[in-house]
């Protein structure tokens, strides 16, 4: 199903330059409608890196996405009014306050700062 909006994505957008661009053209297209959290952060991350990631967000926003990680962010994020920002790195203690400020599940990324935090904190005390 969704690599069926992926296709779409990529035929309605023919003719479109900074779509041939994209980073997620050469990468799995289920991972940018998964609902597995692991998954969609990895989508966000590559989103992160694209350069057309606010041609993308645009695109995501005027025709109404309702599914999926377009420019970077999800379904809901887009709900919110929310745009793209270089600020989403991942794996950091923002990140994870991000995370719960946007109620998601956090990322694997995060998951693995905060264990390893947990653990420095554990040996400090």
């Amino acid at each position: 199903m969704a690599t069926g909006l992926i296709q779409a994505l990529h035929e309605d957008l023919r003719g479109q330059d900074w779509r041939r661009r994209a980073k997620c053209l050469k990468e799995d297209p289920e991972i940018f409608h998964s609902s597995n959290a692991g998954e969609a952060c990895r989508a966000r991350i590559i989103c992160a890196a694209c350069p057309v990631q606010m041609q993308c967000h645009e695109y995501a926003v005027r025709t109404r996405q309702r599914f999926g990680v377009f420019g970077g962010l999800g379904a809901r994020a887009r709900l919110r009014g929310e745009s793209p920002t270089l600020e989403d790195v991942h794996g950091t203690r923002a990140a994870l306050d991000r995370h719960r400020a946007r109620n998601e599940y956090p990322c694997v990324e995060c998951v693995e700062w905060k264990r390893v935090d947990n653990r420095r904190k554990r040996k400090a005390s």
